[in-house]
């Protein structure tokens, strides 16, 4: 049986600033957010379909949209797992290479 599904998920990567809220009025800090959609295999083997850094004012959760390469700068370890954004590569590689080895052997 073949489990194939997507989900979305919102992670909280922390303080950025504490700023003047154009939108609310109040000075108050903004949040770092990475929103993604994750299709996945099995719920192991998953790829990522779309992502977004989101800037929020924690107040009324408004702000804008900010550039990836700069907020992945940011960090030492990629913020998604490895097997969520790349598992599905994975699962075919793997895949290819069984099929390989059983023709090489079988040969």
């Amino acid at each position: 049986m073949l489990i194939w599904g997507s989900r979305p998920v919102t992670k909280n990567l922390g303080e950025v600033v504490k700023r003047y809220c154009e939108v609310c009025g109040k000075k108050g800090t903004a949040r770092l957010y990475l929103k993604y959609k994750e299709q996945h295999f099995w719920f192991i083997y998953g790829a990522i379909s779309e992502k977004r850094y989101l800037i929020l004012c924690d107040l009324c959760k408004q702000g804008w949209v900010a550039n990836p390469k700069t907020i992945e700068k940011r960090f030492d370890k990629h913020p998604i797992p490895f097997m969520r954004r790349n598992g599905c590569l994975i699962l075919i590689l793997g895949t290819i290479l069984c099929f390989i080895l059983l023709f090489w052997i079988g040969a």
